[in-house]
């Protein structure tokens, strides 16, 4: 190969090798930039779940609050009925006599 050819050659070859380079360098961009994208999706995502952890937390309280009341009410309500049961048994004692 001459000298002629030989710097021709070098020359197309750093050429083509600097275009495949500036090709990267835009992929690296690209993909840097949907890096970004992502971990900004992944930041709302966690503090949307912190928001719905502590609704639930919230929902949970409000139900067991609910249930201590409504058991309150209901052992109310039974003791009630027993002590109702008790007098009807008393009436029908002293009508059997």
């Amino acid at each position: 190969m001459k000298q002629k050819e030989f710097q021709d050659f070098v020359v197309n070859s750093l050429t083509s090798m600097d275009g495949k380079m500036t090709s990267l360098d835009g992929k690296m961009t690209s993909l840097e930039e949907r890096m970004t994208k992502q971990e900004n999706l992944q930041d709302i995502t966690v503090k949307h779940l912190m928001k719905l952890s502590e609704r639930v937390s919230s929902v949970e309280g409000t139900v067991l609050r609910m249930e201590n009341k409504i058991m309150d009410k209901i052992e109310v309500l039974f003791d009630s009925h027993k002590q109702h049961e008790d007098r009807l048994d008393r009436i029908e004692e002293k009508i059997a006599q």
